[in-house]
């Protein structure tokens, strides 16, 4: 396997992570490239755990560390642990042997990034993260930055993730 490539999407809540992070994996089919998503759950309240009533839903209810079922193309893994870090969480990925990996959120990795900007407030606090490679911003942000699109420019965010991952190199923000 070719090594994958990882690409971190960063901002604030609502400011449409998601919606890209889902857009290019669209785009990236189109390639025929298969991708990972890692999502970092930023709320207090945890994840929720989907209908117990299911048999590996019990188990893991009951106290397994571990409940995996699984059919001809499809896996499901629920796994406690008590702390996930980003490099696990990674790994776990790496098995499905995807050759783009989407990070959305753990803003301090030092993975290249993508921050998306919806106030001029977000970017005075994102600015120092390490390794931005472009800036998104909504319609009220005005940045003179090198690689700064508007994050409605659906072409020309599709068109530079296929440069990335092509091997363009971009110049740190």
């Amino acid at each position: 396997m070719e090594s994958m490539k990882i690409l971190q999407i960063v901002g604030f809540k609502k400011s449409g992570k998601t919606s890209l992070i889902q857009r290019w994996i669209q785009e990236c089919r189109k390639q025929e490239m298969e991708v990972a998503v890692v999502k970092h759950h930023g709320h207090s309240n945890g994840l929720s755990i989907p209908n117990d009533s299911t048999d590996s839903m019990k188990f893991f209810v009951s106290g397994a560390v571990s409940a995996i079922v699984a059919d001809e193309e499809t896996i499901q893994i629920h796994q406690r642990k008590r702390h996930w870090t980003l490099e696990h969480l990674i790994a776990v990925a790496k098995n499905s042997e995807p050759q783009i990996l989407f990070i959305e959120g753990y803003k301090e990795a030092d993975y290249p990034k993508v921050a998306i900007i919806k106030t001029d407030k977000d970017w005075d606090s994102l600015k120092q993260l390490s390794n931005i490679m472009l800036v998104l911003v909504h319609d009220n942000v005005s940045l003179q930055l090198p690689s700064c699109y508007s994050i409605h420019d659906i072409s020309g965010l599709n068109n530079w993730l296929t440069n990335w991952i092509g091997g363009k190199t971009y110049e740190v923000i």
